[in-house]
Order: structure tokens, then sequence, then C-alpha cells
């Protein structure tokens, strides 16, 4: 039978006749491989594959492919009268264990649990167990096919929250800031008094006048940036801001007059205040202010320190700056080897800690023995700390911050008039633990990653940046757990 079918293979190919549901060879090398895996099934032996190269892929019966009604399958049966090898038999044709199946006929799903006595054992989406001859299976009246995925629920909404996000919390802010910095404003005084110079050198200069403490001048603008630090022409607002290590600046956004109708001026007198190294000539002084009363948004105006006569230049005091000296610090080096790193390191009490995120070279090449290589095409090559443990990590100090921030939080809701004896009651905490919640959380955790303990510091919390205590221990317990674990796959 075997023979029979290799031949007509052949004789199609040759022939270029394409029989419908049969599969289409591209080499006769490729019909000597199948029939060699037919002949060791049939046979139970194993046979030499010499043309296993030219193996061509078998399509799997799929659900939505066509194909024509249920015909009767020749199966080729055992002394008892049983098929041989049936689980061999449906694996070559798709349906191996575990595989998901519809019924043509009814759209009928299920997972093929077992086979059988010839028979097929299907669990069935309500639960039933189906049982179908195998003969059925092979002559497709069931068709393998990959279903949905389980659909995702998010139950708890409010640990995604506005109020859990740094970038939305920085919008927030920055409104916070506009606002406040448009009612300072209000506040401006003996800009009537002023005038500036635009060229050769642009600066402010009294056209009266100005009393001592009768010139105010508020940075009015619309850029207010959010950045990890500022430069020369900006100018930092106080604020309680602690979701990240970033800070609001304010910068000029003031257009001079020009011949283009197109662009419409803007002159804010704060920005043109000029710099002086002697102490004398100053006449303004940076002041911090509060557009109200209570408010924790602190802006930077200029105020003037003495008289301000007629013609003088508004000008506050710089001290030149020094030149850079040189500085000498204790710090620890970790030493493994021949090799050695002097990580970002502090102090906390009189414990040590480090910091280190899963790109860090020097550590990378300290726990691997691979150096870190970004480069794509050559990622087989490189060490790599994205590793489970690493991310236990970080899962167990959440866990550690959320349960102190719990504790922190803790309200008692019991009135004065209450009677004694009533429990105190807890205000339910509905949102994770995040950075700007560190004032009420303790500087150091101690946690425990698997049966190994630990401390880390809050810091850091919801980046990937790992602040951990420099003790060896620690380090070639990391080590052990980098080398143990397969890294996960780059994104």
């Amino acid at each position: 039978m075997a023979l029979g079918s290799m031949d007509m293979c052949i004789c199609g190919m040759v022939l270029s006749l394409k029989q419908k549901d049969e599969k289409q060879y591209r080499t006769v090398q490729a019909v000597a491989h199948d029939f060699c895996l037919v002949a060791q099934e049939l046979l139970g032996l194993s046979l030499p594959l010499k043309w296993e190269s030219f193996a061509e892929a078998t399509a799997a019966p799929c659900a939505v492919a066509k194909a024509s009604s249920s015909a009767p399958v020749m199966l080729e049966l055992d002394e008892h009268g049983r098929v041989k090898n049936p689980v061999g038999l449906l694996a070559a044709r798709g349906y191996e264990l575990g595989s998901d199946v519809r019924r043509r006929v009814d759209k009928t799903v299920g997972k093929i649990q077992e086979v059988k006595n010839d028979f097929v054992y299907i669990m069935l989406s309500s639960g039933d167990i189906a049982k179908e001859p195998i003969d059925k299976i092979l002559g497709n009246e069931w068709v393998v096919f990959k279903p949905k995925d389980d659909a995702q629920v998010l139950e708890d909404l409010s640990l995604y929250g506005p109020g859990t996000n740094p970038e939305h919390e920085s919008f927030m802010m920055t409104a916070l800031i506009a606002t406040q910095l448009q009612k300072l404003g209000d506040q401006q005084v003996g800009t009537e008094k002023l005038a500036l110079q635009t060229k050769p050198n642009k600066h402010l200069q009294a056209l009266k006048d100005i009393p001592k403490g009768k010139l105010i001048l508020v940075p009015t603008t619309s850029k207010i940036v959010h950045k990890a630090s500022g430069q020369a022409n900006f100018f930092e607002v106080e604020t309680k801001w602690t979701m990240d290590a970033k800070k609001f600046f304010l910068c000029s956004s003031c257009i001079l007059p020009k011949d283009d109708a197109k662009m419409k001026p803007l002159i804010v007198p704060f920005f043109f205040v000029t710099y002086t190294e002697d102490e004398e000539e100053a006449n303004v002084k940076l002041h911090q202010m509060t557009a109200e009363k209570g408010s924790s948004i602190k802006f930077p105006v200029f105020k003037n320190t003495k008289k301000i006569a007629a013609g003088d230049l508004v000008q506050c005091y710089k001290a030149k700056e020094s030149k850079a000296t040189f500085q000498v610090q204790d710090r620890k080096v970790i030493f493994y080897g021949k090799d050695e790193w002097c990580p970002n390191q502090k102090k906390v009490g009189d414990r040590t800690f480090f910091s280190f995120t899963k790109w860090c070279p020097q550590l990378t090449f300290m726990l691997t023995g691979k150096r870190l290589r970004l480069d794509s095409t050559r990622a087989e090559q490189s060490g790599s700390l994205n590793v489970p443990i690493i991310h236990k990590i970080l899962e167990v100090r959440q866990e550690a911050c959320d349960k102190a921030f719990v504790e922190a939080m803790k309200v008692d809701d019991a009135s004065e008039d209450e009677e004694p004896q009533k429990k105190r009651k807890t205000a339910k905490i509905v949102r994770k633990a995040s950075a700007k919640d560190l004032h009420l959380i303790p500087e150091i955790m101690e946690v425990t990653v698997g049966d190994f303990q630990l401390a880390l510091l809050s810091e850091g919390l919801m980046t990937t940046t790992i602040w951990m205590e420099l003790r060896p221990e620690n380090l070639s317990w990391l080590k052990s757990c980098v080398q143990a674990e397969e890294a996960l796959p780059r994104q």
C-alpha cells in the first residue's frame, strides 16, 4: 500500500497532476522520505532516513481550510483487529494529545484527552467527554483549530489610576504651576518705571527713581519644563514633587517686537535682568514667593534691595564662578578575580548600599562572565541580567513598600463620642505605593527573596533601579541565581 501511494505521488508530480486535498511535493526525494516514515510506522522498525534534508512540511487540518466531505479512511490493523500505533498515526495528521479540535457539523469544540482502543476521547467545552472512532477523526469530521486567547481582565483599576502615573501627575503639576504663576503675576509692581534696551546689549534700566522694595518682577511664562537638571537660563520652581528625581523649571517665552506682523511680541522684564560680580552695583535679589498663603509652590521673583535711581541698570549679584577643586571621597570597590568595579553608592547610617539595573555593563560581566552587547546582531554573545531573579527582587521590593505604605496610612475612623469598646476601623488602601510616598515608607526594607534575606532601599520604587546592601554574600547569592537562570528574550 505504501509503495503504491509513493508510485502515485511520483507519477502525479512528473505528470503535473494535482489532486485536491493531496499533499503536493516539489522533489522526488521528499516523496521517498515520506515513504520511509510511513514504512517505519507500518513495520515498527527504524529505517535510515537518507532524504531527511528534503523533508517538506505537511499542513495540519484547519478549521478554515477548505476540505471535501468526510470519506472512508483505510487503516492498518494488527492481529487483534485494532489500529496500529493510533497515537502516532493521529499525530502525523496533526491530531496530537492536547490539541484543540472542532466538529464540522455543529461546531462543537473540545480538547483531545486520550486515545484508547481505537477511540479518541475529547473533553468538550461543556465538560462532557466525547468518544469518537479514530476513523472519524482521520476522516476530517473533526479539525484542529487554534482557539482565541482568553480575555484578560484588570479587576482593580485603581492600581492604574491617574494618581499612580508619573506622566499624568507631571502634567497636573505643570497645570497647577501655571495657575499659581498667573495669580502671582497680579503681584508684580514697578514695571511702569522700567525701560528695555535691546541693542547693542539687552538690559533693563530705570526711567524713574524706584524706592526700596517697590519693584517686584515675576517670571510669567508659558514654558514650564520638567527635567532632571536645569540650564543657565532656567529658574527652578520649588514644589513637593516626589514621583521622580526631575524638577520643574521656568524659561523665557519672550518675543521682541519685529517688523514681521505675524510675530506677536511678549516682554517679561524678569528675564532681562542682568548679572554683575560687584555686590555694590547689584540692586535686586532673587526671593522665593508663593501666589497664595499656604501654597507649597514657591516661585523665584526679583525684588529691589535698595533704591534704584533713574538711569541705573537693574542688576542682580552673581558670584564669580570658582575654579573646580579636587575632592576625595571614601568608596568601596567590588573585586572579583582580576576585575574591579566602583558602583554608585550611598550610606544610610553605618550601612552601604549600591545601585544597579539589569543593563549595568560592569555587573553583567562580573555575574555572567560575558560583556553586555546591545547590538542585536551579537545578542547571542552578550551577557544579560534580564533574568527572573532581577524581576523577582523588584516585585518583592514593591510588595514590601506596599505593606509599609498600608501601615502608614492606617487611620482611626472612630469618633470621640463613640463607645470605648468599639473597634478601630482602618481605611482601605486601594493603590500601590509609588515614589511620591517615600516619605511615609522606611528607607531600608528588609526583604526575603526565595529563602535569602537581604536589605534594599525603598529609593528607586516604581523604577528598574535597585539599591542593594553592599555585602559579599549578597553578590555571591545574586551571581549564583543569575547563572542558574536563563536570560529572558530582549523586547
